[in-house]
């Protein structure tokens, strides 16, 4: 039996594949703050906190990095993201959710912030390890979802790639979510006001 932790995930991950549908790479913050409807229940997917835990779960469902941070989060080359604790207190409520999410295996969404009000998310992405010295999180944010999905014990129901099937998946997957790389798009778009620069349509 899916407990109801999981089945929000897997409803979140449904309607954000929708949502990107409707808007493309970049969703608006408000979009994010409205959520959907789950049994009855508003889910909102981001709120004012970095770390969010939604009401009716004890595991956060998403990170993120707003465009004015005042947290040093950052991408690793190898394609991790080293995501600040909030606070200084490795026990607060928020740093052990997340700590949990390690434990578990729990797939988390990552909504980085690129312009205000506009986020790109990505998920499933998983936490690896908590320092509690440095207070950082290794998130793991580049590696191939559908390789993701199978090493967790999560119910997704994909099976494991192998060979040279799993390293092309790879690479496809790091060319196409480079957060950076979107983050540099969005910027260009806002710098252009979405219009061509030669024609200005």
């Amino acid at each position: 039996m899916t407990d109801i932790d999981t089945k929000v995930r897997l409803a979140a991950f449904k309607w954000l594949e929708e949502q990107c549908q409707i808007y493309g790479d970049t969703l608006p913050r408000k979009v994010l703050e409205q959520g959907f409807i789950f049994q009855s229940e508003r889910i909102h997917l981001i709120g004012p906190q970095g770390i969010f835990i939604p009401k009716g779960l004890t595991i956060p469902l998403s990170i993120n990095t707003s465009p004015k941070s005042p947290y040093a989060d950052q991408e690793t080359p190898d394609g991790y993201l080293l995501y600040k604790y909030r606070g200084e207190n490795p026990l607060h409520r928020e740093n052990e959710g997340l700590r949990q999410a390690m434990i578990q295996r729990k797939p988390l969404i990552y909504l980085l912030g690129v312009t205000p009000g506009k986020y790109i998310a990505k998920w499933p992405v998983f936490i690896n390890e908590a320092d509690s010295i440095g207070l950082t999180f290794k998130v793991d944010i580049g590696k191939s979802d559908q390789n993701k999905m199978a090493e967790s014990s999560f119910p997704y129901g994909v099976g494991t790639l192998s060979g040279e099937d799993a390293r092309r998946q790879y690479l496809m997957v790091q060319t196409r979510f480079r957060l950076h790389q979107q983050r540099f798009r969005e910027n260009v778009l806002v710098a252009y006001g979405r219009r061509c620069a030669m024609c200005q349509l």
